[in-house]
């Protein structure tokens, strides 16, 4: 299982204390929150950005990024749940993550971003309405509106990863799609 948190974005003076210098990351988190990207971002008309933290079970998904049909992925998943909910095209939403997982790889906490052009005016209906449209698999733990410059990859501050071995001789069948 992999899991990640959602902070707003520091502004462009905090950015150095991120990362040591030189790291390429720091380069990234600087041009994210800069002038430049706000106004691309409001050119395409994406005035808006939110975040959500996902809990799934991979095991019926061929990992999470978006992989075209018959192809079933997790962000393929939320993509249709967002589209159905928003009225927005998949390519508008521009869903990041601030990860991947692998085929079968569950997830407490996957952060991801996307855009709208109009404001949602309720979170918690809006995590409940994509929890009534999305598998039941896949679950939406918390919806946010984050900083403008918000972007799950770059501003993740932390990943964590847990794996889970069954070395049992007699493999517990009710631990088997977990470990």
């Amino acid at each position: 299982a992999s899991s990640s948190s959602i902070s707003s974005a520091p502004s462009t003076s905090d950015s150095s204390s991120l990362y040591p210098e030189g790291d390429w990351r720091h380069a990234a988190l600087a041009a994210s929150l800069g002038d430049d990207e706000n106004e691309h971002r409001a050119a395409k008309g994406r005035n808006f950005t939110y975040a959500l933290r996902l809990v799934y079970d991979g095991e019926r998904y061929l990992g999470f990024q978006y992989q075209p049909p018959p192809c079933k992925t997790v962000q393929g998943e939320v993509e249709k749940a967002l589209t159905k909910l928003t009225g927005e095209a998949r390519d508008f939403l521009a869903i990041q993550a601030s990860g991947r997982t692998d085929t079968g790889v569950h997830a407490r906490g996957q952060v991801l971003h996307f855009y709208t052009r109009r404001a949602i005016p309720d979170l918690v209906l809006f995590a409940r309405s994509l929890n009534g449209v999305l598998p039941g698999d896949v679950r939406v733990a918390e919806a946010l509106r984050p900083h403008p410059a918000f972007h799950a990859r770059f501003h993740a501050v932390r990943k964590t990863y847990h794996y889970h071995l069954d070395t049992r001789l007699a493999l517990d069948p009710f631990t088997r799609r977990h470990a």
